[in-house]
């Protein structure tokens, strides 16, 4: 918008004109001049054929006066009359030669008058070019401002439009998830409300409709004025269009419509006329060129990912062998019927119809394929945001797995277990590795021997062993992508971290505004560790389903930079240090969980500290923001977040926390509004200097003072003699640098204040845990069931339950399983028992579709809730004490 309010204030367009009209008369006048002494010329070589004429005549006459001399000498000779009188023919020629003497003289006096016109000519023609590229150079230069001030006030036209149009949509987005997530206090959604807020705040709400008139308006102007300018012709302009006359200087001011286009810039909405368009968009952009050492790490994780991350020091063997055609997958399926089931149907009918009244309409699960992702093509940029969408969407899927339906998840974990029980993967020991049937594993035979990928094959179905395995590392790498997205929006400290590189790398990496950058940075940093995470699962260890800042592997720094060996082999060490703090509660290691479970909740509880802090400095970073969180709003939210089902010393002391907690932060805050800008300065920087700018407000109040700067910024204001963007620049520098700093010291205090309490609450917890051990694994189940739920335990309100549970490998490959399409998967389970039975029976030919086998069975069963389903289950199928799942089940199965 600078450009386009800045219009004939840096270019005084009538002054030019007015420059160019005085090239023009001058040009003209050259014109003239050249055209005269051409004229003159012509004359003079006029007169010099006449005197050659006249000179020729006077040749001839001597010619013939010689002639007549020889002859009067001849009669003389015969006549032998002696004397002859030729003294009046001598004379004539003495007198004609005289003559002819005269006009040589005259001749070479009127050359050299012709050779210097010639030399005026040739000076007044470079002259003239001179002029003539002068005009042109101001022709151009006009044309080519408003040129470039018309594609300005296209784009920020186009801009407006584009921003009322997406303004409308994203808030109504923002709107949308807003009312998806009223009434939830979990810490995800909490944290997204804040985000979305932030975020929200940023976008204009304002009705464009008459800032876009505006612009047309002025569009409108500029291509009348270079109409104006083109029409004039003023690089053709010459003698000829002014009658072959000499005009004076109005004339060709008028020739070039200098007036016109002084009425037109008279209309022009801009600082020329004192009414710029108002409209600035401020980006929050802090830094238009990095320091040294920083750099955007988008793109070096980009390029780890595409390269597949860390490189496993085993890596998966190439393996040629390949499921032959007449398995039941590809040619070797026959399809048979059984008259017997249809006795069956009605009841089957009536339970499917209780299951819909609980859920979506039951029937046989279509499940989905295992989807193809491409790791080669992952990016972080604001134009491809596919691989974030693709996560997020894998996690959506899940629910709606839980949704769909108990029956038909019931039969999928059915089948799913028979598949892990009976199949080798990955990760399977076969020498220590138990089957189904408690046998070990290497007395099974195995399909895809060189990597034992036998159940990666079902998931994938690929002709390659190492396809297969490659396509589920690529599908674990999206769910813990989802998962790690999460914990980076839940961490404040993570979250801060990457708004300050966002805030630096934002004005040198596209402008697109620190917002897109921000989220864009989380989503490649929860990429990275992502990577790790499925280094670690594929040696066979655990990852938390939900990072605490204590499992967490990877550190932004070291990946702003080229991802060398020596940084990931550090990072390898510190996953491999990670992995020994995984929570395992499932064994009877009760010292061991005791010590990792304390520190997930010191964590914890700081990083509730951290948004807590960020949650009431959103007022001072928006000043002019509707309907932020109230005090009360905040602390009960937070209550909420820390809520653990226990009784006794424990919760006294959570309230205890909670309490004091609410009197430091209010103390904290009330010291931080009565303080001055020059209170909050960090020893280091962030983006550009803005010493000039401290040195004048470093002494006012530092509430009034990004209130009162954030209003100018919002005008697109120049201050201290800085343009408007190097005046964004500074000032968003000195908010953002003071609010962290700010902010920094608040947590630090709090923390400092609390940590009696956090560590009288850690020791209640040890004690409370070690009774639960002593009481069974049953209770000790309920005990980590309870943490982070509301009373009715229907709802979980934090990750820390999250934090303490932990998948391995096959884990992942029974969510999968969960995934995927029951009759493909049925027909590959069909493929890898033919091609066992062959290599076990030693008949090449044999085909399962030659042995029909089915089996009916009918029980009534009941199982735990899994994967944190409760509040997906009807209650039909709910145990009268509402603490498991219940089935009564009829069952066909057969190949």
């Amino acid at each position: 918008m600078v450009t386009v309010n800045k219009f004939a204030t840096d270019a005084n367009i009538p002054n030019q004109l007015d420059l160019a009209a005085q090239y023009i008369l001058q040009k003209v006048k050259l014109e003239k001049a050249i055209k005269d002494m051409e004229e003159e010329i012509k004359d003079k070589e006029e007169k010099l054929e006449e005197i050659e004429e006249e000179i020729d005549g006077y040749k001839n006459e001597i010619k013939d006066l010689k002639k007549q001399i020889e002859e009067k000498k001849k009669e003389a000779e015969d006549d032998e009359s002696g004397e002859v009188d030729v003294s009046n023919e001598e004379n004539r020629i003495k007198e004609i030669e005289s003559l002819i003497k005269d006009l040589e003289d005259s001749k070479d006096e009127i050359e050299e008058e012709i050779d210097e016109l010639k030399e005026k000519i040739k000076a007044n023609k470079k002259e003239l070019e001179d002029k003539k590229t002068l005009i042109k150079n101001v022709n151009d230069r006009l044309i080519g401002y408003i040129d470039k001030t018309i594609k300005a006030v296209e784009e920020a036209r186009n801009a407006l439009e584009t921003v009322m149009k997406k303004s409308v949509e994203t808030v109504a987005k923002i709107d949308q998830i807003n009312e998806k997530l009223e009434g939830e206090t979990n810490e995800f959604s909490n944290s997204t409300r804040l985000d979305l807020g932030s975020k929200k705040e940023r976008i204009s709400a304002e009705d464009l409709t008459p800032k876009i008139a505006e612009l047309n308006h002025n569009l409108a102007l500029l291509n009348d004025i270079k109409n104006c300018i083109e029409n004039a012709r003023m690089k053709e302009l010459g003698l000829s269009d002014f009658g072959d006359a000499i005009p004076d200087i109005d004339e060709v001011r008028a020739r070039l419509n200098i007036e016109t286009v002084k009425a037109k810039i008279a209309e022009y909405k801009g600082k020329v006329n004192g009414d710029p368009i108002d409209y600035y968009a401020d980006k929050g952009i802090i830094s238009d060129k990095p320091k040294e050492g920083e750099k955007d790490p988008r793109d070096s994780i980009s390029d780890f990912t595409k390269k597949g991350g860390p490189e496993d020091e085993n890596p998966v063997k190439e393996n040629k062998k390949t499921m032959p055609e007449d398995v039941p997958s590809k040619n070797g399926y026959k399809r048979t019927e059984l008259e017997e089931i249809k006795n069956d149907m009605e009841h089957v009918k009536n339970i499917l119809g209780i299951i819909a009244s609980g859920g979506k309409s039951g029937g046989t699960s279509t499940g989905k394929e295992l989807g193809a992702v491409d790791l080669s093509k992952t990016s972080f940029s604001k134009d491809n945001t596919e691989f974030s969408k693709s996560g997020l969407d894998f996690l959506l899927g899940i629910s709606e797995i839980f949704m769909d339906g108990i029956y038909n998840l019931r039969d999928e974990i059915y089948i799913n277990e028979y598949i892990m029980g009976s199949f080798a993967n990955y990760t399977t020991d076969l020498e220590k590795d138990l089957d189904l049937r408690g046998n070990l594993m290497k007395n099974r035979p195995v399909f895809f021997d060189a990597n034992h990928a036998d159940v990666e094959y079902i998931l994938g179905g690929f002709e390659s062993e190492k396809e297969n395995i490659n396509a589920v590392k690529a599908q674990i790498t999206l769910v813990r992508f989802a998962l790690n997205v999460i914990a980076i929006y839940t961490d404040p400290v993570k979250f801060n971290r990457t708004l300050e590189i966002a805030t630096v790398v934002a004005g040198w990496t596209g402008g697109v505004g620190v917002p897109i950058v921000h989220t864009l940075i989380m989503m490649a940093w929860a990429m990275a560790e992502s990577l790790f995470d499925v280094y670690l699962l594929l040696k066979g260890e655990s990852v938390p389903i939900f990072k605490t800042r204590n499992t967490w592997i990877t550190d932004i720094e070291g990946l702003s930079t080229t991802i060398t060996n020596e940084v990931i082999n550090r990072t390898k060490e510190s996953a491999k240090a990670v992995a020994d703090k995984v929570i395992d509660y499932t064994e009877t290691k009760v010292e061991d969980f005791v010590e990792s479970a304390v520190t997930t909740i010191a964590d914890y509880i700081d990083s509730k500290v951290d948004l807590l802090v960020d949650k009431v400095f959103a007022s001072i970073e928006n000043p002019f923001k509707e309907d932020m969180y109230s005090a009360e709003n905040i602390f009960n939210d937070f209550e909420v977040s820390l809520n653990v089902e226990v009784e006794g010393e424990m919760g006294d002391i959570i309230s205890q926390i909670n309490e004091k907690i609410r009197i430091l932060l209010l103390e904290e805050m009330e010291a931080v509004e009565k303080s001055t800008v020059g209170s909050y300065v960090p020893v280091t920087i962030r983006g550009v200097d803005y010493t000039d700018f401290l040195e004048v407000y470093k002494d006012r109040n530092l509430k009034e003072v990004i209130a009162e700067l954030t209003a100018e910024l919002a005008e697109g204001k120049e201050l201290l003699g800085y343009s408007v963007d190097e005046t964004s620049k500074k000032i968003n520098s000195m908010i953002f640098n003071t609010i962290q700093e700010a902010k920094k010291r608040v947590k630090y205090n709090i923390k400092e204040k609390i940590e009696d309490y956090k560590t009288n609450l850690i020791d209640k917890f040890k004690e409370s845990f070690k009774k639960a051990a002593e009481m069974g694994k049953e209770k000790v189940n309920r005990f980590i069931d309870s943490i982070g739920n509301t009373n009715d335990s229907e709802v979980m309100k934090t990750n820390l339950k999250g934090s303490f549970l932990s998948m391995k490998y096959t884990d992942y490959l029974r969510l999968f399983l969960i995934f995927t399409n029951r009759d493909v998967k049925m027909k590959r389970i069909a493929d890898l028992i033919q091609e066992n039975m062959r290599t076990a029976s030693g008949n090449k030919i044999f085909k399962l579709s030659e042995y029909n086998t089915y089996m009916r069975i009918e029980s009534s069963i009941s199982i735990k809730y899994l994967f944190a389903t409760k509040p997906f289950i009807p209650k039909e199928f709910r145990t009268e004490d509402g603490k498991r799942i219940k089935f009564d089940v009829i069952l066909y199965k057969g190949y």
